[in-house]
């Protein structure tokens, strides 16, 4: 599942989003949640298990998800 966010900067946007694909996260629980930005460095804040991050323009591009397993989790298939 995706969550898209131009920019995650603000505390307060942050909170939100983050709060959002947690809550999407716990309903779905065989979903990968994956936070997409146009940000190209990651939230300065960690972010809590199992959410993941990636720019907006990796994904895009098809770049494989840092860490996800070979089975295209986090990836777009191509």
């Amino acid at each position: 599942m995706i969550q898209v966010c131009t920019d995650v900067g603000d505390p307060a946007t942050y909170e939100r989003e983050v709060r959002a694909l947690s809550a999407a996260a716990a309903e779905y629980r065989g979903a990968l949640p994956l936070l997409l930005t146009f940000d190209t460095l990651p939230p300065r804040s960690h972010l809590p298990k199992p959410l993941r991050w990636q720019p907006a323009i990796a994904w895009l591009l098809g770049d494989e998800l840092p860490g996800a397993e070979r089975k295209g989790q986090g990836t777009r298939t191509k």
